[in-house]
């Protein structure tokens, strides 16, 4: 295992996973340390082993500490999960958006529909601006796509949260866990 302690940064690396850590005002001037625990090569020298040793223990620990708990991580996958689930939706060969001003005039279009009993034909504005630029009309049709595309995105994201909250619980290092796969395709 390689540990670099930058007592000057702030951090601790550890396998090159990097956190930013507070360290003991004792190690001010301590510069960067360089330990190999496989090969004990350390630097700089002048340190004693048992100060090594104590430094090094100590900054482990403080690196252990700073590390994102599984509840943390769980935080930042549903965050990614809300994310992606306002990034827009492909319908009819457009990108529409999903972030939450938007969906609430779906909303009150869609309560629209089945208060007033209107066609599918039927147009709400004829100049929607998709996320590209363009505009187009938004019809009774395409706001039932647009919709259900939605809907269909976020039960894919909701169920592949679920299976990155699972993997991320069962693996030995929670905070290196990669959740970036697996959600569906976003506007960009």
């Amino acid at each position: 295992m390689e540990i670099i302690i930058d007592v000057n940064a702030s951090t601790v690396s550890v396998n090159a996973i990097s956190r930013q850590v507070t360290f003991p005002d004792e190690y001010a001037g301590l510069g960067i340390i360089r330990y190999d625990t496989e090969t004990t090569a350390r630097q700089p020298d002048h340190i004693d082993n048992f100060t090594m040793g104590s430094i090094v223990a100590t900054s482990i620990l403080r690196w252990q500490l700073a590390a994102p708990t599984t509840t943390d991580m769980w935080e930042l996958i549903k965050a990614k999960r809300t994310q992606i689930n306002a990034s827009g939706v492909f319908v009819s060969g457009d990108w529409y958006h999903t972030d939450p001003e938007t969906l609430a005039q779906y909303s009150i279009m869609y309560a629209a529909i089945s208060v007033n009993s209107l066609p599918s034909g039927y147009t709400f504005n004829n100049n929607w601006k998709t996320m590209d630029g363009t505009f187009r009309p938004m019809t009774v049709t395409l706001l039932k796509k647009i919709i259900n595309t939605g809907m269909a995105n976020a039960a894919a994201n909701f169920a592949n949260a679920e299976a990155h909250k699972a993997a991320m619980m069962a693996t030995l290092v929670p905070s290196a866990y990669n959740y970036s796969t697996g959600w569906t395709k976003v506007h960009i």
